[in-house]
């Protein structure tokens, strides 16, 4: 397998000025922008064959993958003036703050075999040997410090096990682990005493540590008319990567920071069933994503921060955005040879704010909600179909995300008022929106 990439990403922003205390002062507002052009090029070989080992069935895949990933960043600011919109008025040019060019190198050497003991019990044995290389340059001849090359690897094993005591049931086990290196974003935005905004700009920061993982994972599945899985997993990371915030005039300003210990663990279950002309499926999960070593994280807008503005993250808390109970249902009902209609429901539990990582601000997490949503088809000709679908058909109104923040438009009219206050930010979800369409099948 051979590939190239290229993405090619703009963007512009508006944040407050941070040095800025006066409400009338000139420059209250800053408009930052920045472009990003991405080349990803790579190569991935695999071979795979099958012998007999002691007089028992074995199979062996190997291969290997390189990848190379090139990135051309280039950030500009402008000062500006807030109107009283909140829309901002430019008052001078763009400026280059940092151009930086980074580099990427992943090699992957694997092999994995799996011995059959038995016609119902299979064990699989594999292990993977990671390399990364990570470098980041100043483009733009201001930065020195930022030049820098980190290496990151290591060698991950994995060991399963898959017993099938009947034709449609199938248990399985394994264990296995994983390696994450740093991004370069998140390598040059490390330094607390330098936060940068989201899409940051590129600084010279201390290095990261690569993420480490282990995995484990026990379940149980059956096939035919029904169709089911149930599955219990954990998996444990060292070392993880947080954006955390770090005070100041804008909501998304922070740095990348390991947080020790975390771990994600929970039940997945499945189960899909047709009765007639019907078709029934159902999905959980139950997700306790939590940190589990202590530490200490600024977040000035929290009500429960000290006069330092910082909170103290418990062993236990619960990551934010991430809820714990998210279920799915749907139905369809073919009501002709060539047409169908369906009807799904799926609903999330409540999640922690960004900023609220000790899980203790007196606003709480975000609600929960639930989603009704409604699809159907009719054939137009043989292989050309004729959809619609209409999403939250109730039109709720819910939030999906949100974040604890300071707003600075409290004036008269909400006109810009350096002296903020601390508020929930939330994300509106989307209303009810109709989908229209043809799609076709070829072959």
């Amino acid at each position: 397998n051979v590939f190239a990439r290229r993405l090619r990403t703009d963007g512009l922003n508006s944040n407050v000025n941070d040095a800025c205390t006066d409400t009338d002062c000139s420059g209250n507002a800053l408009n930052d922008a920045f472009s990003s052009d991405e080349r990803r090029t790579g190569v991935g070989v695999q071979w795979h064959w099958r012998n007999r080992v002691a007089g028992l069935s074995n199979r062996t895949l190997a291969g290997a993958t390189f990848e190379v990933g090139r990135v051309h960043f280039v950030g500009t600011e402008q000062p500006a003036q807030f109107d009283a919109t909140r829309g901002t008025e430019p008052l001078g040019n763009f400026a280059v703050t940092v151009a930086a060019r980074t580099e990427h190198r992943y090699r992957t050497v694997f092999v994995t075999d799996t011995l059959s003991l038995t016609d119902a019990l299979h064990v699989t044995l594999s292990g993977t040997h990671l390399a990364t290389r990570v470098s980041v340059r100043d483009a733009g001849g201001d930065a020195p410090d930022l030049n820098g090359d980190h290496h990151f690897g290591r060698f991950n094993r994995a060991l399963g096990a898959a017993w099938s005591p009947a034709a449609a049931v199938t248990g399985f086990a394994s264990f296995s682990e994983g390696l994450r290196a740093p991004t370069a974003i998140e390598l040059t935005c490390a330094d607390p005493q330098a936060p940068c905004r989201l899409p940051n700009v590129f600084l010279a920061d201390p290095p990261l540590k690569a993420v480490r993982s282990r995995t484990l994972e026990v379940g149980l599945r059956h096939r035919g008319r029904l169709r089911a899985s149930l599955a219990f997993f954990r998996t444990d990371l060292t070392d993880d990567i947080q954006f955390v915030s770090a005070g100041g005039g804008a909501m998304n300003s922070g740095y990348f920071r390991n947080v020790g210990r975390t771990r994600r663990a929970g039940i997945e279950a499945g189960a899909e069933w047709g009765i007639d002309r019907f078709l029934f499926n159902v999905d959980y999960l139950r997700l306790d994503a939590t940190y589990r070593d202590p530490f200490n994280v600024f977040s000035p807008n929290n009500s429960s921060a000290n006069a330092a503005g910082e909170v103290a993250v418990g062993v236990g808390a619960r990551r934010a955005g991430l809820p714990r109970d998210s279920l799915k249902l749907r139905a369809q009902w073919e009501f002709a040879a060539h047409g169908s209609t369906a009807l799904s429901l799926s609903a999330f539990s409540r999640r922690y704010m960004r900023g609220d990582e000790n899980n203790g601000d007196a606003n709480g997490p975000v609600p929960g909600y639930a989603l009704l949503n409604w699809e159907g088809s009719v054939a137009l000709a043989t292989g050309w179909d004729l959809t619609l679908a209409i999403n939250n058909l109730l039109d709720r109104r819910y939030q999906s995300a949100g974040v604890l923040g300071a707003n600075f438009f409290t004036g008269p009219g909400r006109t810009f008022n350096p002296a903020a206050v601390s508020e929930v930010f939330r994300t509106p979800g989307n209303p009810r929106s109709y989908w229209l369409g043809v799609r076709a099948r070829f072959g």
